[in-house]
């Protein structure tokens, strides 16, 4: 039987030692889409977010059984990071993310977009869906 409050635990240290640290130095990472950044090759910030997730990831995989890591990479596209983690059922999860924004837009309270907030100053962020 699964001990909730052991993987609570688990979870939020995870979170607080591996997982914020690492959206820290990403959010340092000026990298837009493509389309607000036509010489987001040139600039090299597409590659330097895969490469601080892919590092991440290869990390992670020593401890899930049979999961392999490859980042595709075709010209004039964006990399993509496909992890196959192997389960027991016959059901299959895809779970999709992207490594860039869509654009500095507006930013409240004085911060850039690539200025990480702490825990603090988010809490007081306005939520959706609340």
């Amino acid at each position: 039987m699964l001990d909730v409050a052991r993987t609570k635990k688990l979870v939020e240290q995870c979170w607080a030692d591996e997982i914020i640290p690492t959206l820290v130095e990403y959010i340092k990472i000026p990298n837009k889409s493509p389309s607000f950044d036509p010489d987001w090759v040139a600039h090299g910030y597409m590659d330097e977010a895969a490469g601080l997730f892919e590092r991440w990831a290869w990390a992670k995989l020593p401890s899930l059984t049979g999961a392999t890591l490859k980042v595709a990479r075709l010209p004039g596209r964006t990399p993509v990071i496909v992890i196959d983690v192997p389960g027991e059922g016959e059901d299959k999860v895809l779970l999709y993310g992207h490594l860039d924004t869509a654009g500095n837009g507006r930013m409240d309270r004085g911060l850039r977009p690539v200025d990480p907030a702490s825990g603090r100053r988010q809490a007081q962020w306005p939520r959706r869906g609340r």
